[in-house]
């Protein structure tokens, strides 16, 4: 069998969306955490949810909205997601919501 370059489950955020996939034939229960970080490290806002994602399909987890942000710039924050099936995590991903020249990055 070849390797896969891409798990089975995946979590992604996308034009203000956070979005699961699951490529699996079965159902698979997992657990979503998105993370919302200042530039300086500082934890703005953490959301958990546990998720039944259907086979061969993609789900919306969560919609972005600026008070995500709890009063910080989208230029001075980061989004950081993973996906969690059972007691094993599948994948993580980092997103920023502005170009990278538009970031304000701390010195």
């Amino acid at each position: 069998m070849a390797k896969r370059l891409y798990p089975d489950t995946a979590i992604f955020t996308i034009n203000n969306k956070v979005y699961a996939v699951n490529d699996k034939l079965h159902e698979v229960n997992a657990l979503a955490i998105i993370k919302f970080f200042a530039l300086d490290g500082r934890l703005l806002k953490k959301v958990e949810k546990e998720v039944l994602l259907k086979a061969n399909e993609v789900q919306e987890l969560h919609a972005i909205t600026p008070a995500d942000y709890e009063g910080a710039s989208q230029n001075d924050a980061m989004i950081y997601t993973e996906i969690i099936a059972g007691k094993k995590d599948i994948m993580s991903s980092t997103a920023f919501n502005v170009r990278f020249k538009d970031l304000n990055l701390p010195p």
